[in-house]
């Protein structure tokens, strides 16, 4: 693969791979994982969002009661095993 870059980007990105103490090829492979990353973080985000919007979540608050519940229905079977 052949990548014309502009030579002012071409010392940039030689000049920090030296200074991170790698090639420039594996700076930029090192930019595309990074980058993947924060894409797929960004996309994971945007579909927690929209399900807030719609209404398609539980907030934390809910969840924990919800717990608390479940906890105290659980103590109340437990104690009427014991019985």
């Amino acid at each position: 693969m052949t990548i014309r870059i502009e030579p002012q980007t071409e010392a940039a990105l030689t000049e920090l791979a030296e200074l991170r103490n790698v090639s420039v090829d594996r700076l930029l492979s090192d930019f595309a994982t990074k980058e993947k990353r924060y894409l797929q973080e960004y996309a994971e985000d945007k579909a927690e969002l929209d399900a807030m919007k719609t209404g398609d979540y539980i907030s934390d608050k809910d969840m924990f009661a919800k717990m608390h519940q479940l906890e105290e229905q659980a103590r109340r079977l437990a104690d009427d095993a014991e019985q």
